[in-house]
């Protein structure tokens, strides 16, 4: 099927839109755990040379090692036995604070 088609109603196009890189580096992170083969994997989702997309990824890893927020999903249990929802419990790292010492 082609971009435009005639239908009854007239003529219908399909709207592309390549992912950005955020929504490729997240993809290929579910692919695979290496930096430099997810790098590759989201500059081919989007259709763009790895040259391009390597500054910019290296940015988003270096923010989101910065930004760790681990998600634990308990099932928790009513008195009767019968499961209840899910709780999803959410740890942000503390932020560290770095203090410049006078005369260094």
């Amino acid at each position: 099927m082609s971009d435009t088609w005639m239908t009854k109603w007239g003529p219908r196009r399909v709207r592309y839109e390549p992912p950005t890189l955020v929504e490729a580096l997240d993809a290929a992170s579910d692919l695979s755990p290496d930096q430099d083969q997810q790098i590759r994997l989201a500059a081919e989702l989007m259709n763009v040379a790895v040259e391009d997309v390597t500054a910019e990824a290296e940015a988003i890893f270096k923010s989101r090692s910065r930004r760790r927020i681990t998600a634990t999903i308990t099932q928790a249990q009513t008195s009767h036995g019968q499961p209840r929802a899910p709780i999803i419990v959410e740890h942000r790292a503390p932020r560290r604070i770095v203090r410049a010492v006078a005369g260094r």
